[in-house]
Order: C-alpha cells, then sequence, then structure tokens
C-alpha cells in the first residue's frame, strides 16, 4: 500500500519518522513549478467578506484570462440568524445548534440531522420580522461575487450544489476547459485538483476551523490552507494565494506561507509530548446519548466510576494519565439525543489495556441500560 499526501497527518508522518513506515519524500512541484507567492490579508481591518487587495488580485487574474478558485470551509447562505428585537437564534428542535439558512430555497436546515423548515422572515419567539443574517458561507459569496464581477462566469462547489459524482466531474471538466471564470468552494476543492490555468487562490476567512475544540484543529488548518495554496500555479504560469485571517500572527499562518510543514511539525510534536497527546499517548472518547436529558448524566456517571473502579485494581496511573468527569459534549444533542462525553488519555504502552478495561465496562453497561446508548472512538478524529 502506498500513502501519498503534501500534508500527512502528524501521527502518520511520526510513525514514518520512527521507521514504521518506508518514508520516500519529494523535494520539488511538477515539472519544478514555482511555489506560489502568499499575502496575508488582515480581515480585522476591513468590515467586508472580500478585502480590497483579494479584489484587485482576482479583477487582474481574470484580465489576463487566467482562472481563480476560492475557498470558504462554510457551506449555506448564513450561519445563522438573529432576531433583532429579541436575540433569539433560530435552533434545530432536535439538536443544540442553529439553523443554517438557504437562500435559494429559503429555507432553515440543520448539517447535523437533517431538519429543515421554511424561513418566512419571522421570529418564533416574538413574532418580529427583523431577522438578521450572521456569518458568510459559500452561497452569500457567489452572490456577492456575481455582484463584484458580473462578467465573471461562477460555479460553487459544495455538498448542497454538487450531489452526484457526475456532477461533481461535470464541473471539474467545464473548469478544466475554461467554462468558468472563477470556482467557489468548501475543503472539498482544496485538495487533489490540477488546473494549469489557475494562478490565484483566495482563502476567504481562515480561521474557521482553527477555533474548533479540538486538539487537531491547528492541523487540520495548516494542512487545508497547504493543500488549498497547491492549486495556484500548477502549469507554467506563476501562483499567487492571498489568505484572509483575522490572526496573522498565529504560527499556521506563518508556516503556511513559509511552506514549512517540518517546522510547524516539529513545534507541534513538542506541545503534543509535553501534554501527552498523540502520537505520544492514546486517547479515548466515550460517548453517551439518550432521550432522556437526566437519565443520561446519570449513568454516564455511573459508567464513569465502574471504569475507574477496574482501572485502578490492575494499573497505577501517573501524571499522563488522565480520566476526565463525564461532560456534556460540545455539541450537546443531536437529533433528538442529550450526548455527554468522557475522555481518557493514556500513554502508549497502556492502551491495550485500557481498551480491553473499557470494552469489559461498556459491554456490561449496554446488557442493563438499553435506553442509553454508548460509542467508544480511539484517537478519535472528531472531537466534537
Amino acid at each position: 500500500m502506498i500513502l501519498g499526501s503534501a500534508t500527512p497527518s502528524f501521527e502518520t508522518y511520526y510513525q514514518a519518522q520512527q521507521g514504521d513506515i518506508e518514508l520516500v519524500e519529494l523535494t520539488k512541484r511538477y515539472k519544478n513549478a514555482k511555489l506560489p507567492k502568499f499575502e496575508i490579508v488582515d480581515l480585522n481591518e476591513t468590515a467586508e467578506n472580500f478585502s480590497e487587495k483579494l479584489l484587485d488580485k482576482i479583477s487582474q487574474t481574470l484580465q489576463k484570462n487566467e482562472q481563480v478558485i476560492l475557498i470558504l470551509n462554510r457551506k449555506a447562505f448564513s450561519n445563522l440568524l438573529k432576531c433583532k428585537d429579541c436575540g433569539n437564534i433560530p435552533t434545530c428542535p432536535n439538536c443544540s445548534i442553529s439553523l443554517n439558512y438557504y437562500k435559494y430555497d429559503n429555507r432553515l436546515k440543520c448539517h447535523y440531522c437533517g431538519y429543515e423548515k421554511r424561513f418566512n422572515n419571522t421570529c418564533d419567539e416574538c413574532g418580529g420580522h427583523k431577522m438578521r443574517q450572521i456569518g458568510a458561507g459559500t452561497e452569500k459569496i457567489e452572490e456577492e461575487l456575481a455582484g463584484l464581477f458580473p462578467s465573471a462566469r461562477i460555479v460553487r462547489v459544495d455538498s448542497e450544489s454538487i450531489k452526484t459524482k457526475q456532477n461533481y466531474e461535470k464541473v471539474y471538466n467545464d473548469f478544466k476547459n475554461h467554462k468558468y471564470d472563477i470556482m467557489l468552494g468548501t475543503q472539498i476543492i482544496a485538495k487533489g485538483l490540477h488546473f494549469s490555468n489557475v494562478t490565484l487562490v483566495g482563502v476567504i476567512n481562515a480561521d474557521i476551523i482553527l477555533n474548533f475544540p479540538d486538539f487537531r484543529a491547528s492541523e487540520k488548518t495548516f494542512q487545508l490552507l497547504t493543500q488549498a495554496s497547491g492549486r495556484a500555479g500548477r502549469g507554467e504560469k506563476d501562483g499567487e494565494v492571498i489568505i484572509q485571517t483575522f490572526n496573522e500572527e498565529n504560527d499556521v499562518i506563518k508556516k503556511t506561507i513559509e511552506s514549512d510543514y517540518e517546522g510547524y511539525y516539529k513545534n507541534e510534536m513538542i506541545m503534543r509530548k509535553m501534554l501527552n497527546y498523540p502520537p505520544f499517548g492514546r486517547i479515548v472518547i466515550l460517548v453517551i446519548s439518550a432521550a432522556e436529558e437526566n437519565l443520561v448524566k446519570e449513568k454516564a456517571q455511573i459508567l464513569r466510576e465502574e471504569i475507574i473502579r477496574n482501572v485502578n485494581t490492575v494499573m497505577e496511573l501517573t501524571s499522563n494519565d488522565f480520566i476526565s468527569d463525564a461532560f456534556k459534549s460540545p455539541i450537546y444533542k443531536i437529533n433528538g439525543k442529550y450526548r455527554y462525553q468522557i475522555f481518557f488519555k493514556f500513554e502508549r504502552g497502556k492502551i491495550l489495556k485500557i481498551k480491553k478495561i473499557i470494552k469489559k465496562c461498556v459491554g456490561k453497561f449496554r446488557e442493563m441500560e438499553k435506553k442509553v446508548r454508548v460509542t467508544i472512538d480511539v484517537d478519535p478524529v472528531n472531537m466534537m
């Protein structure tokens, strides 16, 4: 098996460094193409989604009959609505999360359970009609682009606009054949695409993933920005990348524009070793969910106590080991189920014993508690 990436996960790269995986490195771009030139734009200095710098670069690129890729890792028109009269934010009745507004079919939708309803510009709480749109998604950016560049041919690529493999292949080929001037999309257009006429990549907001409650958030941001920038200047023409951010001093942004994967990897490994995060330690997350709020809280605490009792009988915990209290998940309710988590962090050498104990305790728990669901996630990719 061959694993190939310009931005391998840090755990995988660590395995290669340790000799567990053979490492082969390509130090130059295909056909010795130059790396793109980077520019950082501080979003604190503009109230708009597009800075003057990015607009100027788009205009110059289109005038040269070259193509542009713009990336915003958030679909919909706006990510939430807020009533100006009472402050109410429409939320999903099944999940503890705000509904996203889609202008093209005038609906509010939940990205977790699929719930949706028609938007009639009326607040469910006070009956007011002053609903403010907060946050921009790809649909809104597409509308703004059409107003700013009326003669440009624009295609939007996200999971709402592209439903099938055939749709995706058609859009890919049409853009490759220059039937469109600007491709706008989420992270699905950041990797693996080769367009020799794309000379400008713009990242509308680099901070969206960076602020997630996940120890891999900065790594995922680095991967996205690096992969996105790799779409520019893949042919004979030089490429440029404009990254818009509220955090221009962040190390992730700096290492991206320096194309310094190795440097960022080393910095991140120092932090992870100190905190005993993967690849040095191992993480297990239990998610306990049920339709009854009080029940899930009570049962999560009981399960935690049982696991701790079993752990203490077979091993001695050190300062590198950690078992959290049962706590509400970052997204507390999904599809009508309330959710609690228990977070485990252990030294690598203990993981087999810990997994065995957890599976044993969870197995007994499942036999007794039919109204409560428990999932086990080892080294989770998603911490939500």
